[in-house]
């Protein structure tokens, strides 16, 4: 290297680096002797592996066969779940929708008995052979008559609540659930 005499006073020589590379020689390693198989050794071997494969094959093939099986199961039962939940949902529009029919029936019949306490209708037939639709004609009913206002009667003694069932403890309410 350099000299350097910058900083100091005097020359001052570095040390050099000296890489030393150790070789290292590989030694060849001994190499296995291939086994020597005879030809009839050689199929057998062919023949068991055929064997193997044909049986991983059907091994194979009966397990998809069981796993088709298992997600068609499921998909059924998938389907009677939402099945029920759509007559269910089906009854439950039903019920509503008789509600409002029955209401509005009630509505109606509350109407006509307004109606009818304000008239009262005569129905007349006429005696003949031929059947003819029946006259209808109002007939003003007479005002309902004055009721005597009667006092309200005193309230009664109130009475005691029911005794209380008796306590159970855990184990006997246990036994009294299973049984339910």
């Amino acid at each position: 290297m350099g000299k350097k005499s910058e900083i100091f006073e005097g020359e001052v020589e570095e040390p050099e680096l000296v890489v030393e590379e150790k070789v290292i020689e590989e030694k060849p390693k001994k190499q296995r002797k291939k086994r020597v198989l005879t030809e009839e050794q050689k199929e057998a071997l062919r023949r068991n592996l055929e064997k193997g494969r044909k049986t991983a094959l059907l091994n194979r093939q009966r397990k998809a066969a069981a796993k088709k099986v298992q997600k068609e199961k499921e998909l059924e039962e998938q389907e009677e779940i939402i099945a029920k939940h759509a007559i269910k949902k089906k009854k439950e529009r039903d019920a509503v929708g008789e509600v409002e029919l029955l209401r509005k029936e009630l509505a109606e019949l509350r109407a006509s008995k307004n109606k009818k306490k304000e008239t009262n209708f005569i129905v007349e037939k006429e005696k003949s052979p031929s059947p003819e639709p029946e006259q209808i004609t109002p007939v003003p009913s007479p005002p309902p008559p004055a009721r005597a206002r009667t006092p309200t009667p005193p309230p009664k003694a109130p009475t005691p609540p029911p005794p209380e069932p008796p306590k159970m403890s855990a184990k006997q309410l246990l036994r009294m659930m299973k049984s339910v």
